[in-house]
């Protein structure tokens, strides 16, 4: 028996992924931080409801993103980062054949490039 009602018609999460748009080599040099990772920005994102217990017999990955879903973007843009707990762990449960509850997002935390790649 529901406990409530819910007048919204379309997902909270916008269905369209948001990124940031590849920067030319010019942009990309004129604006890089030298310092690495701006100390103003949070050293990890918890999923919704904090990190997950880890489930059985898995094993922890890094996956790496590239310059559209860069962190200092994912950081300021509101709705990114619950785009990615939300759609990554459903992306790489259906690449690997796995269900969806075998696959749990535990944070996300910035790369430093800036040395590297600008």
């Amino acid at each position: 028996m529901p406990t409530g009602t819910d007048t919204l018609t379309t997902p909270s999460l916008a269905t369209s992924i948001m990124l940031q748009p590849t920067l030319s080599t010019t942009q990309a040099s004129s604006t890089a931080i030298e310092s690495g990772i701006p100390s103003s920005m949070p050293r990890i994102i918890q999923p919704p409801g904090g990190i997950p217990a880890t489930p059985r017999n898995t094993t922890l990955v890094q996956v790496g993103f590239g310059y559209p879903l860069n962190y200092p973007f994912v950081v300021s843009t509101a709705g990114s980062a619950n785009q990615i707990f939300t759609y990554l762990p459903q992306g790489i449960a259906y690449g690997l054949g796995l269900p969806n509850d075998q696959v749990t997002m535990h944070a996300l935390q910035p790369f430093d490039t800036t040395k590297t790649l600008g």
